[in-house]
């Protein structure tokens, strides 16, 4: 028996602009996809047998053919002309919200399309992945790769972009999803094609600060047609502190921009949205930070909810300096792998001291070691680093 665990990230679309339609009825798009830290879990088993069986913790979800996994599966086989002789089974736990634009199907048959190629050492390349995804949806390619990425035409045309280092993204989810193809018809009737300002967005992602992306963010779709419940979840989590809120996709999922160490006032705007945006009166929100990647292979080591930057400090001594000193000796270090408070800033932030992992490219300040450091049993060297001097 062989047992792979992966995670597949949501995404969110920082910037969605629909630039026309083609003839065969598909719309091109211009858009901007963020990876963020919300995420499925995937368990892929090998057995003896045949078939592939799909279970599901959600009993809401298809796990026949029309589960995205399956295709994946298939797509990735098919694309490697590969048979496999055993039995593949999947156990899928879901914590993306279905029906919110957060590309939760897509993630999840990307994490199986890398399974696949891990699990039989099929030795497809990233380029190969990619093109056995575009069979199976056009977020999927994106969430092959993941990270920070404009993407165009069906959303398969992908140019990387740096990602954004200080920011958080409070995500709300009302009772009711929004049909995509009826977004679309939407947009047909009232919308206006290449109308968001993508120069003025690329300017903010570029200068990285909070409130110049907040108030870049667009989304064609609510542009054209916005529904009462959605504009309503936006004004609520702006009035709770966000410098911007938009809808991801064609929704129903609504986010709010948030500086990377403004958590707690993420969440009380999140707990300030009315019940009444919803349905049902229940929402889900979460606050999740941008990851640079789309699937991770999940190591047996790594199974826990330590932050994915923090896994390589553990147990290792962490080196003290002074931001001074890391900003003169250590100018690739630019923020703390835990909050993401920006090491030129910490003179305003009062954070004398940072912890320098062993391999000098990554750092926590003062006040995330100490809370952290029963955790990962990361330790402080004795006395001053000098070996910089």
């Amino acid at each position: 028996m062989q047992t792979l665990e992966l995670r597949a990230y949501a995404k969110l679309n920082l910037f969605l602009d629909i630039t026309g339609r083609r003839a065969d009825g598909y719309h091109e798009l211009k858009t901007v996809m963020q990876s963020v830290s919300i995420y499925d879990e995937l368990t892929f088993t090998l057995t003896e047998g045949a078939g592939i069986e799909l279970t599901c913790d959600r009993g809401d979800l298809p796990v026949n053919d029309d589960n995205l996994v399956i295709k994946g599966i298939k797509a990735v086989l098919n694309y490697a002309y590969f048979q496999p002789g055993c039995k593949i089974s999947v156990r899928l736990k879901k914590r993306i919200p279905s029906g919110a634009g957060m590309g939760g199907g897509s993630a999840d048959c990307a994490a199986a399309i890398i399974a696949m190629n891990e699990m039989f050492h099929l030795g497809l390349s990233t380029d190969e992945l990619i093109t056995a995804a575009k069979m199976c949806g056009a977020d999927v390619p994106f969430c092959v790769t993941g990270g920070t990425a404009l993407c165009e035409g069906i959303g398969e045309k992908m140019t990387p972009l740096a990602a954004p280092e200080n920011l958080l993204f409070a995500v709300v989810k009302p009772s009711q999803s929004i049909s995509t193809p009826a977004a679309y018809k939407s947009f047909d009737t009232k919308g206006k094609p290449a109308a968001g300002d993508y120069d003025g967005f690329s300017a903010a992602l570029s200068d990285g600060k909070p409130d110049k992306i907040g108030a870049a963010l667009y989304n064609a779709f609510t542009a054209a047609d916005e529904p009462a419940y959605i504009g309503r979840i936006k004004s609520a989590l702006k009035r709770g502190g966000a410098y911007g809120a938009e809808m991801t996709g064609s929704g129903s999922a609504v986010f709010g921009v948030f500086a990377a160490n403004e958590r707690d006032q993420a969440e009380l705007a999140i707990k300030g949205v009315p019940r009444s945006c919803s349905e049902s009166g229940g929402l889900i929100g979460e606050v999740c930070r941008p990851v640079p990647h789309g699937v991770e292979i999940v190591q047996p080591d790594k199974a826990d909810d330590t932050p994915e930057e923090l896994r390589s400090l553990r147990g290792k001594y962490l080196d003290p300096a002074r931001t001074t000193d890391v900003m003169e000796h250590l100018p690739q270090i630019k923020h703390c792998a835990v909050c993401f408070d920006k090491v030129a800033d910490e003179p305003l932030l009062s954070r004398r001291m940072w912890y320098i992992a062993p391999e000098r490219d990554q750092a926590v300040c003062e006040s995330c070691f100490n809370e952290l450091r029963d955790k990962l049993d990361i330790k402080a060297a004795d006395g001053y680093d000098t070996e910089w001097f």
